[in-house]
């Protein structure tokens, strides 16, 4: 019996090849019919016998790119067809579709581009519906070509009849281009400001890059340095780049080669191998000798694998790795466009090779890597961006009215999170925001974003901080439904969020710092509660952060004033061990300078109080030999960890006390106090690490026990950049489920400061719903 249906799909169905799957489908089974894209994913009618059977293989065979959220049937009279077409697409103003993520080249690609007899042999831009540049092109939707920053090329006559071909893999492919139509590939000589269009563009760069030149690569959301990994390129690069200490990636040619440098487990090797390309943070080779310059003070290197036709024509003539690093400058934001990225570029890049196609939004690569068996994203944007996380749960459960809204972020690791209907789409890595490039970068991404979602915000939430400048950002807009949200109640709302948890939790945030609801500085923090309503119920001990915002920057300040504390709690003489600190890492280690130090921190002069489980970081690093300033946030802490080798069962004894305000305290008198009787002892630096490690696990455990006892809750959720240590995570992971918790913590969104605007769009959007009823 003839039927006919219309079938609409909502998800991630626009720029990954599903309009032609979906017409190879219908030619499968016989149907009439046709299929566009619309505004809210791709709509369809079909006609035959075979209905259902075309329904199965829609869900079961669509494209890997593909995600299918929703599907809506409806029946319909049967009319007068023979065949079934791709109709152009429909503009419309609900805009509902998923955005497509920029993809590595596919193993199909990848295969053509060496193969001598295809048309595409050598391709450097080589792309098809799977694979290629998708977000960073894309303008606005619907997500066809003269929506995309393609619309400057026109397709080739042999192009165009594969675009209409449906049985070619590039049919219907927004971004299909070749080497008669494509962007060309130009070569910028740096010294002599020539350009070169030569196709031998690629062959030439791998020469300089053989004869030790430094060169930047334009990528699929901007540029990037590359170098020979040779120690005074390392040292060149990181000068003229002005990063002096954060560790640098190695793109490497393939998994064989990636086993040379790092210990690549068969999770990282599936990181490194997936459609997104990540780098992919794994434990150091023994034998690779650089490895310390590339990424001092951590025992892990970032490696990443080619991911489109550009890298993968690079690497031959007996090239196998190269340093990768963003092309821009230490703390500003990645280069994309190419007159501004070449002026920045000069100085830093002897040669620079680019093509012709504009990158609509720039895009960082991802970086990530495995906790406990699972992927930990830390950086999210190239290939992850700009998939939504689904809050269908959040609004069915809570029946919340889909306001669209802006979550700012923080000021470091930024990123911003806008809410439509049920979906919030978090912003790639848009990092510090406190340069000019870098507050511009911040507020174009807000408007690509809002162009491409076409979604009016109501409401804009913003972190309690008076002085971020996403706050200051956020109270521009006075007509707007202005929240602010408390910095670590964020964090752990991005965990809740993304675990789609909706039962109270004890909430264990460890983090640097952040502002808190009385005025001081949080960090360590214990919550009890939902998105509801969360409520502070422990935190540890406040100590004083001597110079303010500089005791981040030098982390033997930290350590000065847990020993001030240590003398003036246990009634102990420490000023041999204060002196000695003090001339080691102070600028200018004055006797007068000291004193004023010791006045200030009895008075309480530029010395905020803390309970960061961050600074508490610095401070034993500090003690242990890394107190001076640091090149890079949580440099001294990183530090700490590399110098564990094993954790250990030991642990330093600490103290916890109930505040008369009903709240926990940890204290750690007894800690520092056995510590420093261990190390005049002389015992070794990594024991004395893994003790404090195994410390932090105990406590945090004995926290969580105690807390359950009192609000009969067994859900645990964790988040805070000290989630990033392996140590931490994974120990408080097993001794939580030992105790016979349920333990949750973030894996597709960053635990660190890059995570906050999912809580802050989470938290927000329930409070907002909450004061209107």
């Amino acid at each position: 019996m003839v039927n006919r249906i219309s079938i609409q799909i909502e998800g991630r169905v626009q720029g990954v090849g599903f309009r032609p799957f979906v017409y190879q489908l219908a030619q499968r089974y016989q149907l009439s019919g046709w299929v566009f894209n619309n505004a809210e994913g791709v709509v369809l009618e079909i006609q035959g016998e075979k209905i259902e059977a075309f329904l199965v293989a829609l869900v079961d065979e669509k494209p890997e790119a593909a995600q299918i959220n929703k599907i809506l049937t409806k029946q319909k009279v049967p009319i007068k067809e023979s065949e079934f077409i791709i109709r152009e697409s429909e503009k419309r103003v609900d805009c509902r579709i998923e955005l497509p993520p920029d993809r590595k080249i596919c193993d199909r690609c990848l295969g053509e581009l060496y193969t001598p007899t295809n048309r595409r042999y050598r391709d450097a831009l080589i792309n098809c519906s799977q694979c290629g540049p998708r977000f960073t092109m894309i303008k606005e939707l619907p997500y066809d070509r003269e929506q995309t920053t393609m619309v400057d090329f026109v397709k080739c006559e042999k192009c165009e009849e594969e675009y209409k071909n449906p049985s070619n893999h590039r049919f219907h492919t927004e971004s299909i281009c070749c080497p008669e139509c494509e962007p060309q590939l130009l070569l910028w000589d740096g010294i002599n400001k020539r350009r070169d269009h030569r196709v031998d563009a690629i062959q030439k760069l791998r020469y300089k890059l053989q004869e030790e030149q430094i060169v930047a690569i334009k990528g699929v959301g901007g540029y990037h340095l590359a170098t020979l990994i040779k120690k005074e390129l390392i040292e060149k690069l990181r000068e003229r780049k002005k990063r002096d200490l954060r560790p640098l990636a190695i793109m490497v040619k393939d998994l064989k080669t990636a086993k040379k440098y790092g210990e690549v487990s068969d999770e990282e090797a599936k990181l490194l191998t997936s459609h997104q390309a990540p780098i992919v943070l794994v434990k150091k080779n023994l034998d690779f000798a650089l490895g310390d310059v590339l990424a001092p003070d951590t025992e892990r290197i970032g490696l990443m694998l080619p991911y489109m036709g550009i890298h993968h024509l690079l690497f031959e003539e007996g090239l196998e790795a190269l340093v990768m690093t963003s092309g821009n400058l230490s703390g500003e934001p990645i280069d994309y466009e190419d007159e501004k990225a070449l002026s920045h570029l000069e100085g830093m890049a002897d040669y620079v090779l680019f093509h012709k196609r504009r990158i609509e939004i720039g895009i960082d690569d991802s970086v990530t890597c495995v906790i406990g068996g699972k992927e930990q994203i830390i950086r999210r944007a190239r290939g992850y961006t700009p998939q939504p996380i689904t809050l269908t749960y959040l609004k069915e459960q809570l029946q919340l009215a889909p306001i669209s809204g802006l979550a700012c972020g923080g000021d470091m690791k930024n990123t911003f999170c806008i809410l439509r209907e049920d979906q919030a789409y978090l912003s790639q890595h848009l990092g510090s925001i406190d340069t000019i490039n870098g507050l511009a970068f911040y507020k174009k991404s807000i408007q690509h974003f809002k162009k491409i979602l076409d979604c009016d915000i109501q409401w804009i939430a913003y972190d309690l901080h008076p002085h971020y400048i996403t706050t200051q950002y956020a109270k521009e807009f006075k007509e707007k439904f202005l929240i602010g949200i408390q910095h670590h109640k964020a964090h752990l709302a991005s965990c809740i969020t993304e675990n789609h948890l909706m039962d109270p939790v004890i909430g264990v945030i460890y983090d640097g710092t952040g502002y808190g609801e009385d005025g001081q500085i949080w960090g360590g923090e214990f919550f009890v509660g939902d998105l509801k309503g969360l409520e502070r119920v422990g935190h540890l001990q406040y100590v004083k952060m001597l110079g303010g915002e500089q005791a981040i920057r030098e982390p033997w300040r930290m350590a000065y004033s847990y020993l001030m504390h240590l003398e003036e709690a246990l009634g102990i003489d420490l000023s041999a061990r204060r002196h000695k600190l003090y001339n080691q890492f102070a600028k200018i280690a004055l006797e007068e300078g000291e004193q004023l130090l010791a006045i200030s921190w009895k008075k309480s002069l530029f010395t905020p109080y803390t309970s960061s489980m961050g600074r508490l970081f610095d401070g034993v690093a500090a003690l242990l030999g890394k107190g001076e300033e640091i090149g890079y946030e949580a440099q001294a802490a990183i530090w700490l960890e590399h110098q564990v080798k094993d954790l250990t069962q030991e642990s330093y004894p600490y103290d916890m006390a109930k505040e008369e305000s009903g709240k926990w305290v940890i204290g750690f008198e007894r800690m520092f106090k056995a510590l420093i009787r261990d190390q005049s002892k002389g015992e070794k630096v990594s024991t004395l690490a893994a003790k404090f490690h195994q410390t932090i696990i105990c406590m945090t455990v004995e926290m969580c026990e105690k807390l359950r006892y009192s609000y009969h809750l067994n859900q645990v959720a964790l988040s805070g950049g000290v989630f990033q240590n392996h140590f931490i995570v994974e120990g408080c992971i097993n001794g939580l489920l030992k105790k016979g918790f349920k333990v949750y913590w973030q894996q597709q969104v960053p635990t660190n400061d890059g995570g906050i605007s999912l809580g802050q769009c989470a938290l927000a959007w329930v409070k907002l719903q909450k004061e209107e009823r």
